[in-house]
């Protein structure tokens, strides 16, 4: 009996052995492809995998990704994936390198062979070919719209419009952003812009959720967000194709219970490139014509109409009306003779009313005149380019009249760059005569005195820094959308996890492990301003890392979600008790992660 026992024994170690060597000896397999393998549109983010697999612990260097076609790289880091599986008595283990990938546009697109050093032995693997089709676009103006339900189709789409298709070389038009949605949307990130290279662009401030409409298109209401206005003006004549802008989306997909809180599925929609035709100035401009286009008002005014020799009067010249005025000079003129001119300052005030730019535009002279007598200032003219009519006018002031007479100040010998040293006074002095007597005597204080007035006095002190900063901090919140939605992020998260407690012996321990996961991954993807739908457990953790969260956080972070994933796949694991647990400790860890902010 003994030795057959010890014989056994033998066998099963041998039996092992055979399994480590056979696992061990199995072969390495290196390759490439990408996700989703069909249906890629020209806004779909394509995972690019290289997989490693029949090694145990495989030392791999970062690929070198050679020349993309028609792609382009929207991280330069791969995320990081293992995964071990004992399928018939053999442990199998493979790596996963996977890099994000965006098309430019529709047509053939294409990844080279790559070539991947694995424990210092080099693999090849082969090149990938497919073809990126158009994206969801504006629906038709009648008949079906498309789209199921839960679906993101063409029930999510997004559009670009300019006020005009065709304008003179400097005259504004406006470009608008928008996302046209049936599902109900819960963030918008702008993730690509145009490049606006032979324009000059300002960005205009959107308020989305005061500029929110509603509009009808094939039988479907949509909502429409605004997401981005950008006011151009032409430098040069010709025809040009802007480039299109890509958005974020994240809507909702479900209709469940966990409606309320669901984050939805992240999508990317891009706009069409829209054609701006520019048209050239005609030729033989006046003289005097300093580039404006627009309709316009023009005046000048002198500040009084009597001065003393020696004085300094103040000429003003103000332009104003639709156009740009931005880089148009001063007014040119004559000067009479006996006078002393100074160079202007101009002063440029610009509105945004609509899809309209109003500027005003003022120049300010300083005449000093030499001698006495009655000056006459020849009519100042503006020249202008009116796009509606197509012709160039000139604009006409009314004459000045200046009437100098003697005085007694001292001649004014500064050089035009002196200006600063001279100064416009006015001699209406009233002199302060004393009272007689005491008929005016008042023993009680003065309300300058008294305490409530004070406080009143010292409120501004206070409040004015505090509004100050709001709208400024309202303003940035604004201009940068990812700043917006990391600030949003725990407020965000602890209603989601909130919601999750009122269903928590209601849903199923599948659904609710689903949705604190989901939370605690939007989280993070809130505070980067990432995705969701593209963190790995590895490449959360690396950003948390660079953001200096203690390991032991990282750990918990990290547990958390693999209990969460591990409920969902053995949904017998999840009782009502174990939810609250897990409930309380993902709460716990948004208030940690929180201390890294």
């Amino acid at each position: 009996m003994i030795r057959t026992g010890a014989m056994t024994g033998v066998l099963v170690l041998a039996v092992l052995f055979a399994g480590v060597v056979a696992a061990q000896t199995e072969p390495v397999e290196v390759m490439a492809y990408v996700q989703p393998a069909s249906g890629i549109t020209d806004v779909t983010q394509v995972r690019l995998v290289i997989e490693v697999s029949g090694l145990r612990n495989p030392q791999i260097e970062d690929p070198q990704i050679g020349a993309l076609e028609n792609l382009r790289m929207l991280r330069d880091r791969p995320g990081v994936e293992r995964s071990t599986s004992f399928i018939n008595g053999r442990v199998s283990s493979s790596y996963r390198l996977t890099y994000t990938l965006l098309p430019e546009q529709v047509g053939p697109a294409s990844i080279p062979a790559l070539k991947i050093v694995v424990d210092g032995k080099i693999y090849t693997t082969d090149p990938i070919r497919f073809e990126v089709t158009s994206s969801p676009k504006r629906p038709a103006a009648s008949g079906s719209a498309g789209g199921g339900r839960g679906s993101s189709g063409n029930v999510v789409f997004a559009e670009a419009r300019l006020s005009r298709d065709e304008v003179w070389v400097g005259e504004p038009v406006m470009l608008t952003a928008s996302i046209y949605s049936t599902l109900r949307v819960h963030d918008i990130a702008l993730a690509e812009v145009p490049s606006f290279s032979q324009f000059l662009a300002t960005p205009v401030t959107v308020d989305i959720n005061a500029e929110t409409t509603r509009t009808e298109i094939g039988g479907r209401v949509y909502t429409v967000y605004p997401v981005r206005r950008d006011l151009l003006i032409p430098l040069v004549p010709g025809s040009y194709e802007i480039d299109p802008y890509t958005i974020q989306v994240q809507v909702q997909s479900r209709r469940d219970m966990f409606d309320l809180f669901a984050r939805g599925t992240s999508v990317l929609r891009r706009t069409e490139p829209k054609t701006l035709i520019v048209k050239a100035l005609p030729p033989n401009a006046p003289a005097g014509f300093g580039g404006a286009v627009g309709a316009f008002e023009f005046r000048a005014t002198l500040d009084r109409a009597e001065a003393t020799v020696n004085d300094a009067v103040a000429l003003r010249v103000t332009v104003e009306g639709e156009g740009s005025l931005q880089t148009v000079d001063a007014p040119q003129w004559d000067p009479p003779s006996g006078v002393k001119v100074y160079d202007p300052e101009g002063k440029l005030e610009t509105d945004i009313r609509g899809s309209k730019l109003i500027s005003r535009k003022t120049w300010e002279w300083v005449l000093v005149p030499l001698a006495p007598g009655d000056l006459t200032l020849d009519p100042l003219k503006f020249v202008y380019f009116e796009p509606r009519e197509g012709a160039y006018r000139t604009a006409t002031a009314e004459p000045l009249r200046l009437a100098v007479v003697e005085g007694d100040r001292l001649p004014i010998t500064a050089t035009s760059r002196d200006r600063s040293v001279i100064s416009l006074e006015q001699k209406d002095i009233a002199f302060i005569k004393p009272l007689r007597g005491d008929a005016l005597a008042y023993t009680a204080p003065r309300l300058h005195q008294r305490g409530w007035f004070l406080s009143l006095l010292l409120m501004p002190l206070f409040w004015v820094p505090f509004f100050v900063w709001l709208g400024r901090r309202r303003d940035l919140l604004q201009r940068d959308l990812g700043l917006a939605r990391g600030r949003r992020a725990k407020r965000r998260a602890r209603k989601a996890l909130r919601a999750i407690r009122k269903h928590l012996t209601e849903a199923d321990g599948a659904a609710f492990h689903e949705e604190v996961a989901r939370t605690l991954v939007g989280y993070v993807g809130d505070r980067f301003n990432r995705s969701p739908s593209g963190l790995t457990y590895e490449l959360a953790d690396e950003l948390l890392t660079g953001r200096g969260v203690d390991e032991s956080v990282r750990r918990r972070f990290r547990s958390c979600l693999e209990t969460c994933d591990f409920a969902r796949f053995v949904p017998s694991s999840g009782r009502v008790e174990r939810r609250a647990e897990v409930l309380d400790e993902a709460i716990q860890l948004i208030d940690a992660l929180e201390r890294a902010w």
